[in-house]
């Protein structure tokens, strides 16, 4: 049966695929968060996929240190950052940069602050810790980081949002 819940994660699953380049699919992508069933890899053409799942617990940080440096072309991240402690995020993000290759592209989809109603309403908030702005998120990625370029936007009326940011050519 298809939910209201499968219907935004198919709607994350396209947005999400169509912000990968084609040139980068022929190596590895990390979907961190990516559910017990990883419907998101099983669903998208790529060379090698990596997932786990439950980066919220207190192991997240470290979870991400098994991965060598620059080893992966995509990492995506797709409704999990508002599930995240808000005092590991930017841990997590300095070891995303870490293991994402040069010219690499990081992926993630979030709710958007102005969905905190309505997610408490529907009583779909279950675990969220944060509603990132894209403003909070760009300052962690573009200040604290050393990613270069990046895009945007909002899905869903506005109550989700994307972005890709991507590494440097170093």
């Amino acid at each position: 049966m298809l939910t209201p819940s499968k219907v935004l994660a198919n709607k994350r699953y396209k947005i999400a695929d169509s912000l990968i380049p084609n040139e980068l699919r022929d190596g590895n992508i990390l979907d961190i968060g990516c559910g017990e069933k990883m419907n998101f890899l099983n669903g998208i053409e790529f060379d090698s996929k990596y997932g786990f799942d439950k980066i919220s617990g207190s192991k997240a940080p470290e979870i991400l240190t098994k991965y060598d440096k620059n080893f992966f072309n995509i990492i995506t991240m797709l409704a999990v950052l508002e599930h995240i402690d808000i005092n590991k995020v930017e841990s997590i993000f300095k070891e995303i940069y870490r293991i994402l290759k040069p010219n690499g592209r990081f992926i993630l989809t979030t709710p958007s602050p102005k969905s905190k109603w309505i997610l408490k309403l529907l009583h779909w908030d279950e675990g969220h810790k944060k509603y990132y702005s894209i403003e909070e998120i760009v300052n962690m990625l573009f200040i604290k980081l050393d990613f270069y370029d990046f895009n945007w936007g909002y899905f869903e009326l506005g109550y989700n949002q994307w972005l890709y940011a991507d590494k440097e050519n170093i």
